[in-house]
């Protein structure tokens, strides 16, 4: 009996480029809106501790999402490597990563919403976009995927936001403009995934219409 696979491809880049999106404000918090409030000349005490707990209960709302995300991501990928349901070599550069991004939002999650500051997840995280760096050269060279181009710019452009990590959450004075230039990274490659993830539901929907299960298709008419 032949067994069904899926391909949930679309919906993953439509949750990839939305998780993108939260991670670029997250970034904005904590890079740049918490290190204006934080600023110690010219801001006055009572400030700082009216916009310290704001920012604690934001970051838990987003660690909450990135937990919740993160396990649909690694359980999903980890089912994509035991499948393979997706044409071949294809499964190791769009599936293998989906498990990727489910670990590195699991660390996110759970660190945000225990109320770790994400200064001291950063470089434990920042070693997670090496592989993705590295897919986003094999998607250039063995143009893999129907967008090569684009596809291996957004797998570059996570990469190196995931890897620029440890800057952005710095206590130095550029940590501000990397991490305007990680949001900036990070919204680009948001925009790729959403244009890819939509265009391919569309796809999928399209041709997956005629299709019917094993038992046949059920005529539902209005009465």
């Amino acid at each position: 009996m032949p067994i069904l696979f899926v391909d949930p491809l679309d919906l993953w880049l439509m949750l990839l480029g939305a998780s993108l999106i939260v991670a670029a404000y997250g970034i904005y918090v904590n890079a740049i809106r918490y290190r204006v409030h934080h600023n110690p000349q010219g801001v006055s005490e009572a400030l700082k501790e009216a916009v310290a707990p704001e920012i604690v209960q934001i970051n838990k709302g987003i660690g909450l999402y990135f937990t919740f995300v993160g396990i649909y991501a690694l359980v999903s990928g980890l089912w994509g490597g035991f499948t393979w349901p997706l044409p071949g070599s294809n499964n190791i550069v769009l599936i293998q990563p989906w498990a990727v991004f489910g670990v590195a939002s699991l660390i996110i999650g759970l660190a945000l919403w225990s109320g770790i500051h994400p200064r001291y997840i950063a470089i434990p995280l920042a070693p997670l976009g090496i592989p993705v760096i590295v897919y986003s050269f094999a998607i250039w060279i063995f143009r893999m995927t129907r967008t090569p181009e684009i596809s291996g710019l957004m797998y570059f452009l996570i990469g190196l936001s995931v890897a620029l990590a440890p800057a952005i959450l710095s206590r130095s004075g550029h940590s501000r403009i990397i991490g305007w230039v990680a949001i900036a990274l990070l919204a680009v490659a948001a925009f790729i995934a959403l244009y890819i993830g939509i265009n391919a539901a569309f796809g999928h929907i399209a041709g997956w219409r005629a299709w019917t299960p094993w038992y046949g298709a059920v005529n539902v008419t209005a009465g």
